[in-house]
């Protein structure tokens, strides 16, 4: 409530009194793309922290040497701002600063860089897998380390119809359910496009790590997990947990640790290339209950049509072992009339 207040007197013109402290953040904005920071001309809003969520408070525009201040802000110690820049249609938010009358004044350093729409920088440079077979159904976790090595950040290219950039697709299996993102935000960025989780997430230099969960369904006896390799990757590790290791295999990966209930795969610093297909065969798994209840029901029912016709048969038999004295009598008493 009293942050309220103070954010909504900030609003109205000649609102701090005489003896108020009024804040303010200052700083520059560079571009980084070249590989030296040289001043950027560029948008640049002020966010405040209400309720644990960052909000738009006020806007300017960085002058030619990229310098920019948010002047007459309201001080306080539970007011956190946040200033970013957005340069080619990406924000790229700078430091969380606190203000408070010992401290009223900051200064912040924003660094922003050319957008690229292709060819795609990205590559991996870790991708961890872990594989959980439990009754019916593999759980299975992938952490990756995204590396955008380059200097620009990578939008993606939109195609011809203008459906929105994908800068990345993950190929986990097809037949996937229930995926769950580490982060909210990649969770709200992801969506399903044929059959695939694709992002138009835009990528900026350095590296940001993607960790999900998933479910895949298993009712077969014998099973196994697919993935395609979706970018450049040196450093991959599967590890499978909760089986016998003699019964797991993994053509492509090396095998380096073994336990009793677990095994791991790793590629040793040797490049996978994206397109290239993972394929761990886990042996022998338990299947649900209900794949056995489904066998035993269709059991039960072959048995019951097997004796329901052997009772059918049956009783006709005997039927007819039953008429045939009563038509012999019959006849001989035919006979003797006859006679």
């Amino acid at each position: 409530m009293k942050l309220a207040l103070i954010l909504l007197c900030a609003a109205a013109p000649g609102w701090y009194p005489a003896h108020a402290v009024a804040g303010t953040i200052e700083g520059t904005v560079v571009n980084t793309s070249s590989g030296a920071s040289v001043p950027c001309r560029v948008e640049v809003a002020l966010h405040v922290q209400v309720h644990h969520e960052f909000v738009p408070f006020q806007e300017t525009i960085s002058d030619a040497q990229g310098r920019f201040r948010f002047q007459r802000l309201p001080v306080d110690d539970g007011v956190v701002y946040q200033v970013g820049a957005t340069r080619h249609g990406v924000f790229y938010p700078g430091p969380r600063i606190p203000l408070n009358e010992l401290q009223p004044i900051a200064r912040a350093q924003l660094s922003v860089c050319d957008a690229v729409a292709g060819p795609s920088p990205l590559r991996l440079e870790r991708m961890d897998v872990v594989i959980r077979p439990e009754s019916g159904l593999l759980k299975v976790t992938e952490s990756l380390l995204v590396d955008n090595p380059s200097h620009t950040c990578y939008v993606g290219q939109a195609d011809s119809q203008g459906a929105d950039p994908v800068t990345l697709e993950l190929s986990i299996p097809p037949d996937f359910e229930r995926t769950t993102f580490d982060q909210e935000f990649f969770g709200r960025r992801f969506a399903v496009f044929n059959h695939k989780l694709v992002t138009n997430v835009p990528w900026t230099p350095g590296q940001r790590e993607l960790r999900y969960t998933y479910i895949v369904r298993n009712t077969q006896k014998v099973s196994h997990w697919k993935r395609t390799v979706d970018l450049p990757c040196t450093n991959v590790t599967v590890r499978v947990e909760g089986v016998p290791p003699d019964e797991v295999r993994c053509g492509m990966l090396r095998r380096t640790v073994a336990d009793e209930n677990s095994v791991t795969f790793e590629s040793a610093g040797q490049e996978i290339a994206a397109g290239q297909v993972l394929q761990v065969d886990l042996g022998r798994l338990p299947l649900p209950w209900m794949t056995y209840g489904r066998w035993v029901a269709v059991a039960i029912m072959l048995g019951l049509i097997a004796v329901g016709g052997w009772l059918h048969f049956h009783r006709g038999d005997q039927q007819s072992s039953a008429k045939m004295p009563v038509k012999s009598l019959a006849a001989r008493a035919t006979r003797k009339r006859a006679a």
